[in-house]
């Protein structure tokens, strides 16, 4: 990655409110033939959310299935805005890792996709048995409410 720039904020879609990430990139180089680029996101068991609870983050990847980035002919690339976490996960700290897979590795990640029925994503074990290579990530700071 060249560089990534982010805008993280609260709104609401279809009433409900989230936590939500814009996210614009530039990527040196290009995507090898035969190789997709995701973002996979992960929050920090270290930091903990607003509820009452105090929820700490999982540790655990989620995929980014329906964000795949296609950089244009510069390497440029945008992802509008789109939810990342519940409403009150205000306190986590997020990580946004952009990962390349082959697509012939693509099915693994399918299988971890619908076999995480809790919805709480997967380990990084898991992840890199599927081939992900990850380029790098950002880190994404929100403060407790």
């Amino acid at each position: 990655m060249n560089f990534v720039e982010y805008n993280v904020g609260s709104g609401r879609q279809g009433g409900a409110p989230f936590v939500f990430l814009e996210v614009s990139g530039q990527l040196s180089g290009r995507i090898p033939a035969g190789r997709l680029l995701y973002p996979f996101g992960w929050s920090d068991p270290s930091t903990v959310d607003s509820t009452p609870e105090q929820n700490p983050g999982t540790g655990r990847y989620s995929w980014g299935r329906n964000h795949r980035i296609l950089p244009d002919s510069d390497g440029c690339w945008y992802q509008p805005k789109r939810s990342i976490a519940y409403s009150r996960a205000h306190g986590l700290t997020f990580r946004h890792y952009y990962g390349l897979i082959s697509e012939n590795d693509l099915p693994c990640l399918e299988r971890l996709f619908e076999a995480d029925t809790r919805g709480d994503g997967f380990d990084g074990e898991s992840v890199a048995r599927c081939g992900v290579e990850f380029l790098g990530f950002i880190t994404i700071p929100t403060e407790r409410l």
